[in-house]
């Protein structure tokens, strides 16, 4: 198990990539604010209290370590007020979605706790957005605090160990192609089965395949048993291998054509 990787490394390196993909300066510009914002945050983490035998007890029930509720409840005014960070950078960088943003804030009623938020917001693509943004940082600095003590404990579930969440990106490692995957919520990185889906365990090649891109680098798979996909990088045929969560933006276009064809992100509990 591995800790997110640091606001300062991420945002160097989308900074570094953005000029050889024109096409998704926006999406990148966007990811780096939020990235930045993000990152002036100074969330207060309580002490760890999980012993390591409760913890591995978790994981073996298929329990997360950190319930994405107990976020939600301990970020009070701090999450309502990056609640509101988030829109606005979100309206300065897409204007095109300023209406939309106006009504969801409208139809939000300040939350005394996250919970509320998280329920009132997740109604809709751009409320889900905006949710997922608002939350990052938090599961991110708590997730950081977890992983240093259970880096060598043995997960090879789908879910996040930490959150619960679903992943949204994967990647085949040096030197034999362990496959690692990279939580949606917190950026926490694990490792998994190589063969077959992770969301259902589906090995039928009838059903389970992946689509490569021209490069070979990159490889889209998809489960016709679950309807989930996966974006998945082959770092073994790259000269520099990025960080998962870079390559998360940059292969936006995949999420397109995959959400296209009918499958989708499993979200995890």
């Amino acid at each position: 198990m591995q800790s997110p990787a640091d606001y300062d490394t991420l945002l160097a390196e989308l900074v570094e990539t953005a000029s050889a993909y024109p096409h998704l300066a926006e999406a990148i510009d966007l990811e780096c604010a939020l990235l930045e914002a993000g990152s002036r945050l100074e969330v207060s983490i309580p002490p760890v209290s999980l012993t390591r035998d409760i913890a591995q007890g978790r994981l073996e029930s298929g329990l997360p370590l950190l319930p994405q509720e107990e976020v939600l409840v301990s970020g009070g005014q701090q999450l309502s007020d990056f609640r509101r960070t988030v829109g606005s950078l979100v309206a300065a960088h897409r204007p095109e979605l300023s209406d939309e943003l106006d009504r969801l804030s409208r139809a939000t009623t300040p939350p005394c706790s996250g919970q509320s938020m998280a329920g009132q917001e997740s109604h809709s693509e751009l409320g889900s957005y905006i949710q997922h943004q608002t939350l990052r940082p938090f599961l991110v600095a708590h997730a950081c605090a977890l992983a240093a003590m259970l880096s060598d404990m043995n997960f090879t579930g789908w879910q996040c160990p930490i959150c619960g969440s679903g992943p949204d990106m994967a990647a085949l490692t040096r030197p034999d192609g362990q496959r690692i995957l990279l939580c949606s919520a917190c950026d926490t990185r694990w490792p998994c089965q190589r063969i077959g889906c992770p969301f259902c365990g589906n090995e039928d090649p009838s059903t389970w395949a992946y689509y490569p891109s021209d490069d070979g680098v990159y490889r889209l798979y998809v489960c016709d048993a679950c309807g989930g996909y996966l974006k998945t990088v082959d770092q073994r045929e790259q000269v520099r291998p990025r960080l998962l969560a870079t390559e998360r933006i940059l292969t936006i276009g995949m999420d397109a054509a995959a959400v296209d064809a009918g499958y989708q992100i499993l979200p995890g509990d």
